[in-house]
């Protein structure tokens, strides 16, 4: 009888175990906004290579202020498989970023382009609407 109910507690935690990190995770549509392009020349400031979303950290050029962003893209592996290494980030680096703001309007973004000064380009986009960094609503 006591080995049941082990059993029946260790499946239950496993189970919220699971749903908790399932709730963790986001879609890109619950924060961020495909009818609010951004572009902007930036300097690249902090590179975080970590799951679930790489993080950029620029401080961004706009309207002739510096204003610093914090711009999310796809996973390190998905980067990778893209032909976009952790090497390409250099702090101090100069970039062109197209991506997608958030919703709440802060100075986050999810990248949708980025070219480097050696005129490299990187396309990061997979599916919703069109993938244009020009949407009509």
């Amino acid at each position: 009888m006591k080995r049941r109910i082990y059993i029946a507690a260790m499946t239950v935690l496993a189970s919220l175990i699971l749903a908790i990190s399932a709730f963790a995770h986001h879609s890109f549509d619950a924060e961020f906004d495909v009818y609010q392009p951004v572009s902007f020349d930036a300097t690249i400031t902090k590179v975080e290579w970590i799951n679930p979303h790489v993080q950029i950290h620029v401080d961004a050029d706009v309207d002739g202020k510096v204003v610093p962003w914090r711009i999310a893209s796809w996973d390190p592996y998905l980067l990778r498989n893209a032909g976009l290494m952790r090497s390409k980030f250099v702090v101090g680096q100069r970039v062109n970023i197209a991506a997608y703001r958030a919703k709440d309007g802060s100075t986050v973004a999810y990248l949708r382009h980025i070219k480097f000064p050696d005129k490299q380009e990187f396309d990061l986009w997979i599916g919703g609407a069109n993938g244009s960094t020009q949407q009509q609503k």
